[in-house]
Formats: C-alpha cells, structure tokens, sequence
C-alpha cells in the first residue's frame, strides 16, 4: 500500500471508524481504559520522513552490494518451524542463507552482532512453534535457555 492511498481503498467493509472503534475496544482490554486521542492521521505525514531514512539506508546497502535475505523464504523457513517438519526446514533454511544478508544490527563488534542475530532467529523460531502448537510456557523456556546460553558464550 501506497502512502498516498486510503486505507478504506484496500481494506474495502472496513471503513475508518469501524477500524478506530475495534482499535478503542482492544486498548480498553489491554490498559482497561479507553484511550485519549485516538483519531485518525495520515500516513503520508508520519512516514515521508522514515522513508526518506529506509531509502539512504537502501541506497547504502545498493552501493556495498548489500542485499537482505528474501523475506518470502524466511516466511516458508518458519512455516516448516510451525508444521513440525525437520526435513523442509532444512531445505528452506539453507535456500534462506543464499537469498542475501542478514544485515548488520552492530557495527564494529562482530561477536555482538552474531549473538543478536542468534537471540533474532530464536525469537522468530520460538513463535513459529507456539503458532505451531507449542505450549508457549515451554517454547518460552526453550528459548530463554538457548539465549543464556547464548549472552554466556556456552554454546552447545
């Protein structure tokens, strides 16, 4: 979607104040108090500023040959994480790894930047197999013993 487009133009039987009402009811479920000012704004007005910032970081990115990993194939990498299936993962793991870069989340301190990237892939990891049908309990200790072990440097 555009900037420049409405939002009722591709959420047609949705229109903005029935969005702005579901928006209020689950903010009194959460806070268990209706918000203050909630109305609608623009997001040509909000966005224009981060687009500019995503487009020099893009730029960037084109001119060091820089290219982030296909985002089609980490949706089908975690896809075979919630189905359960070992042997799917492995091929879309790997076809993953090809497509591109992880990024860079640190500069300068490689090791930080591979343990971020290891607590990344672990929390996405981690909430494939609750979507999956893991009891989120157990995926939550899974993944916080694999990140301690991780930020200690233990790696098993």
């Amino acid at each position: 979607m555009s900037i420049d487009k409405n939002f009722e133009d591709h959420f047609t039987g949705v229109s903005t104040n029935h969005l702005i009402s579901i928006t209020r009811f689950l903010y009194y479920g959460l806070f268990n108090r209706f918000p203050e000012n909630l109305k609608p704004i623009s997001a040509s007005n909000t966005m224009v500023a981060t687009n500019r910032q995503h487009e020099s970081i893009l730029e960037s990115n084109q001119e060091n040959g820089i290219s982030h990993n296909n985002y089609f194939l980490e949706t089908n990498m975690l896809e075979s994480i919630k189905n359960g299936d070992l042997a799917k993962f492995e091929v879309n793991h790997e076809a993953f790894i090809k497509s591109g870069s992880y990024g860079q989340l640190v500069i300068g301190n490689e090791l930080r930047q591979k343990k971020d990237l290891a607590i990344t892939a672990t929390t996405l990891f981690t909430r494939a197999a609750i979507r999956g049908g893991l009891p989120p309990d157990a995926a939550f200790a899974l993944s916080d013993s694999c990140i301690q072990k991780n930020r200690s440097g233990n790696v098993d």
